[in-house]
């Protein structure tokens, strides 16, 4: 969406004061700076509004998946959302819809990150040998559809720890 308001010299320079007066603010700072648009964003006229939607070019889904079906792997690097790059890689086939081996990661210190991988790992490991036991199904066909999700800062954790 998009608004406009029309200022005079004289209320631009209220604006610019105030919000060099929350920026200099000793506490608080980012409530004080976000007070300061909220106040001035009021009594603004709608304009209108505008979305964007990427598609996926023709037969993504159905290439990718004969990739992953001749066992090729798949990284995806995103600045989505967590919830929109799910989607994103659901809809492309680089995650499938009925993958319940999905395994988030989000933690800063390389020790969590540690330790979160490795309890993903014995989940995973744990599966395999229960279905190995029964003899339902073929664990390698399951396991090759693993998605591991690193949020935040996780991945720049992972990177400079192999270093």
């Amino acid at each position: 969406m998009f608004a406009s308001k029309r200022l005079t010299e004289e209320d631009v320079k209220v604006f610019e004061e105030k919000v060099v007066a929350a920026n200099q603010s000793m506490g608080d700072r980012s409530e004080r700076i976000a007070e300061v648009y909220d106040e001035e964003e009021q009594s603004m006229v709608l304009q209108g509004a505008s979305a964007i939607e990427d598609l996926l070019q023709k037969k993504v889904p159905e290439t990718i998946q004969l990739l992953r079906d001749a066992g090729c792997k798949f990284w995806m690097l995103t600045g989505d959302k967590f919830s929109t790059a799910l989607q994103i890689a659901t809809s492309c086939n680089l995650k499938s819809a009925n993958n319940d081996s999905l395994f988030v990661i989000e933690s800063v210190g390389t020790m969590e990150v540690g330790d979160q991988i490795l309890s993903h790992l014995e989940t995973l490991n744990a599966r395999e040998k229960s279905r190995r036991n029964s003899n339902d199904g073929d664990a390698d066909e399951e396991l090759s559809d693993v998605s591991i999700i690193l949020r935040g800062a996780t991945l720049e954790t992972c990177l400079h720890a192999h270093k």
